[in-house]
């Protein structure tokens, strides 16, 4: 769990919240019941009643257990959670009780947990939970274990949704490799791995079967400041040529130099 605060303040969300419950508390309700009361903040309580009833259960008996499971209270497990993210210095509104989330999933056994950013309404971005059965489903032994799943594409809609991707990842690249020929890819390859690994934005021209011409046109059109090319001539005396395309000059520079350069 505080992990998962970890991720979501680092990648610089503000306003977002842990909710955390524990399967136990449920203990007694089948699991059918779970699954509809997973769904609360979708349809609502008389929504959930009525889906219980479906499930062969009265109204009465359908709104007692939801009563029951709404009105339960944090155990020892969630209070000493709660206890070490207070200590571990998170603030005490950034995790929270929440006695209505279930997470549906059947091996769920303990502690769960998921993250919700206001004012976004696609749902929860990270799910977790405590599953000691799990393992020993499929070997003979019962191995404790808790983890999480993160929603990629929910944490990247809500990063667009409040503009927390820096501006550099807007920018073109700096520089583009071009592929000479077929027989110069994999040394075209390396050089842009190398850029890369100094932080320099560095795009791979795509298809090798362009020629140079069609390459350089693409950079000017992506206005990519630089495009280096390495030929027969560079490949022998292990050098790049560097083409400057706002001032149409170009240098030759060693590869062991090529980073100095930039």
């Amino acid at each position: 769990i505080a992990l998962t605060i970890d991720i979501y303040t680092h990648l610089g969300f503000k306003d977002f919240v842990v909710k955390v419950n524990d399967r136990s508390l449920f203990k007694g309700i089948d699991y059918p019941v779970i699954v509809a009361i997973d769904k609360l903040a979708k349809i609502g309580t008389e929504g959930v009643i009525e889906e219980i009833h479906t499930k062969g259960y009265s109204l009465i008996e359908a709104k007692n257990m939801l009563d029951r499971v709404l009105n339960a209270q944090p155990n020892d497990t969630l209070n000493s959670i709660f206890s070490y993210l207070r200590a571990a210095g998170f603030a005490q509104d950034r995790s929270v009780f929440d006695p209505s989330l279930a997470r549906s999933f059947s091996y769920s056994t303990g502690p769960i947990w998921e993250v919700v950013i206001a004012h976004f309404e696609q749902g929860s971005v990270l799910g977790g939970e405590r599953f000691d059965k799990l393992i020993g489903r499929f070997q003979k032994e019962d191995i404790p274990g808790t983890g999480f799943a993160l929603g990629f594409p929910r944490t990247y809609e809500a990063m667009e949704q409040f503009g927390l991707f820096p501006e550099s990842l807007h920018l073109a690249p700096r520089v583009m490799v071009s592929i000479f020929s077929p027989s110069y890819l994999s040394s075209s390859v390396r050089v842009a791995s190398l850029l890369r690994k100094s932080s320099i934005a560095t795009e791979i021209y795509s298809d090798a079967t362009h020629d140079l011409s069609k390459q350089l046109k693409y950079a000017v059109k992506r206005d990519i400041e630089y495009v280096i090319i390495i030929g027969e001539e560079e490949e022998k005396s292990h050098t790049v040529t560097i083409k400057e395309l706002a001032t149409r000059t170009q240098h030759s520079v060693r590869q062991d130099k090529l980073i100095e350069f930039f």
